[in-house]
Formats: C-alpha cells, sequence, structure tokens
C-alpha cells in the first residue's frame, strides 16, 4: 500500500470516508481511481510523462484533503505527501461563467478588494502542472460582480498556456470580494478586469 493510501486508510477512521470529488487544483482528466476498504476514493493524474498524482477529499464540515506528487528526479523517486484541513469551502462551486454578450453589457468598475485570497487558497489551488514549472504566470480575467461582493469570471488570456493556470486563477478568484462600492457607485452587476499573477521561482505568488 502506498504512503498516499496508508494516510488515507488512517483518516477513516477519525473522519470517516474521503469520496468527495475534485478538490479546487484538480484539473484535467483522471488517469485512475482506486477505492479503499473503507470507502474513500483516491483520483491518480498524470500530468506529465514524469509526474504522478493522486488526490482525496471530503467535503463537509471541513474541506480534508490528501495528496501526493511523485517525479523521478536525477534518477531518484522524489515524492511529496500533504494534507491539508480547512473550514467548509462554501466558494467551492462555481457558478456558470459570464457570456461575452453579459459582460459587453456590464459598465465597468475600478478593482478594489474588500477580501483578497491569501497564499493559503493559492497553494490549494495550483495545478499538478506548477510543480517543477520555473517562470512568471500571468492570467487576465474578465468578470462580473454578482451577489455578496463576489466576483464571476472567464479567462481573457494565459501565459503559459496548457498548464490550467487559467483553471487555477479562476478557482481563487471565487474566494475573492470586492467592495460593495466604488467610487460612490454599487459595484454588483459591473464588469471588473485584473491579472493574477504567480512567481514560480521560488518566491511567494505576487
Amino acid at each position: 500500500m502506498s504512503a498516499l493510501a496508508e494516510t488515507v486508510v488512517a483518516l477513516e477512521s477519525l473522519v470517516g470516508p474521503l469520496n468527495s470529488f475534485r478538490a479546487p487544483g484538480e484539473f484535467g482528466a483522471v488517469a485512475e481511481v482506486r477505492a479503499t476498504p473503507g470507502g474513500s476514493e483516491i483520483r491518480y493524474y498524470r500530468p506529465r510523462e514524469a509526474l504522478n498524482a493522486g488526490i482525496a477529499t471530503q467535503l463537509g464540515e471541513m474541506f480534508i484533503q490528501v495528496s501526493s506528487i511523485a517525479a523521478p528526479i536525477s534518477r531518484e523517486l522524489v515524492c511529496q505527501l500533504g494534507i491539508e484541513m480547512m473550514q467548509s469551502l462554501i466558494d467551492f462551486d462555481p457558478p456558470p461563467p459570464p457570456t461575452e454578450a453579459q459582460l459587453a453589457a456590464a459598465p465597468e468598475t475600478a478593482t478594489e478588494w474588500a477580501i483578497r485570497a491569501g497564499p493559503d487558497v493559492t497553494g490549494l489551488v495550483m495545478p499538478l502542472e506548477a510543480m517543477g514549472y520555473v517562470g512568471r504566470v500571468r492570467v487576465r480575467l474578465d468578470c462580473l460582480v454578482i451577489e455578496e461582493q463576489r466576483v464571476n469570471c472567464a479567462v481573457q488570456s494565459e501565459e503559459p498556456v496548457g498548464m490550467h493556470f487559467g483553471d487555477a486563477a479562476l478557482a481563487e478568484s471565487r474566494f475573492n470580494r470586492i467592495l460593495p462600492v466604488i467610487d460612490g457607485q454599487p459595484t454588483l452587476g459591473r464588469r471588473v478586469q485584473f491579472t493574477v499573477r504567480y512567481d514560480l521561482a521560488g518566491s511567494a505568488p505576487e
């Protein structure tokens, strides 16, 4: 049994089965699914030829995620095993993204945040493809302000492409809250555009 499976089985006796699907940082096609005797579900991904990953989650009173990432580096197997426990993710399920027509019809507003997602959220939504990537990431989001000061966004552009950084920026944006009034105008229903920046050269996200 792998270290990931052993950890999941050990947690089952405390929190029950980890069988919820799709954590905020899970993108792409699942390569394989394995079940434990206790009813947990472990999803395995192959984001790159030299990278394997497994994830099990529970979305209940708390959000619990157990994950492992393994990659052969310098002929040695390097494996990272992590356990995340957070308050229930009320922002987990996104609404349908805004259409181009909806965005075009909405008056624009400045970007002034009441709450901005922190490093804990950034770490949670980072795609598996980010492991080993060194460089700057830029994702431009085009959004509508919806209820409770939330923003509902679509990806306008992303660099680099094909690594799910746009998906990660969308997931992170759900944890932001814009000010209810900017320049004397209510922000509800308005359009806001902003750029999400990550520096993956070993520094913290911008």
